[in-house]
């Protein structure tokens, strides 16, 4: 039925089948069961779908550095990662050849910057008093779920694939 209603009816589904042919190829399960975890709970859990929002993009970056080597730790945040994986991967917006693209690479970093954001306010990872009410609609959680899917298939469409033996 959700197939149908996403291609007959052209219903709110994040992006699912890029990232799911991405992730087979990289075989990293944490990934896929994140993105499920998201996908299953941005109805009725919607606090729970933007924090998983935000540690997928953490995994991805982690992932990303991890193919290379790269040193990094759980002090790191999010723009910490990021950072790193920008300069290891080609990403830095000074260093882009067109300034479309410049924009672009700074438009990852502002993405990223607003997941980890919204999920500060709006997720489950932190207490909340009874003045924090979560009044997100759910065209805005559906954008940050999108959004979350589109900037993690990038990212990870840039690990090489790995080859069967």
């Amino acid at each position: 039925a959700d197939l149908y209603d996403f291609i007959e009816k052209g219903a709110n589904h994040p992006i699912s089948l890029s990232l799911a042919e991405i992730n087979f190829a990289i075989k990293n399960e944490y990934v896929d069961l994140l993105w499920k975890k998201i996908y299953s709970r941005k109805s009725f859990d919607k606090d729970g779908a933007i924090t998983a929002c935000k540690t997928l993009v953490e995994t991805a970056l982690k992932h990303l550095l991890d193919e290379k080597k790269i040193d990094h730790s759980n002090k790191d945040d999010i723009r910490d990662l990021f950072k790193k994986v920008s300069k290891n991967y080609g990403l830095e917006p000074g260093k882009q050849k067109s300034a479309e693209f410049t924009q672009l690479c700074s438009g990852y970093i502002s993405i990223i910057n607003s997941i980890s954001a919204i999920r500060n306010k709006y997720g489950d990872a932190h207490g909340k008093s009874k003045q924090i009410i979560f009044d997100l609609k759910q065209n805005y959680i559906d954008i940050v779920i999108n959004m979350t899917g589109s900037i993690v298939t990038f990212l990870l469409s840039l690990v090489e694939k790995k080859e069967e033996n």
